[in-house]
């Protein structure tokens, strides 16, 4: 979830890697849920805007491996 935080280039490297190897077993709910608590907690409002960006890779990914 730090990564959503941060979301710089590094970050977002790692977490096209994770997509790319774990995918099928990721819980989307369980995700949006701890990036919620995350951005309320930390008061770091890019947090769900960050999350945004990666669903659209989960999306690009799903259609790729199909």
């Amino acid at each position: 979830m730090y990564k959503l935080a941060r979301f710089d280039g590094i970050d977002q490297s790692d977490i096209q890697s994770i997509l790319v190897k774990h995918l099928h077993t990721l819980d989307a709910s369980y995700v949006r849920s701890a990036a919620a608590t995350l951005e309320q907690e930390s008061g770091i409002k890019s947090i769900s805007t960050n999350l945004n960006v990666v669903h659209g890779w989960i999306k690009k990914e799903s259609r790729m491996k199909e």
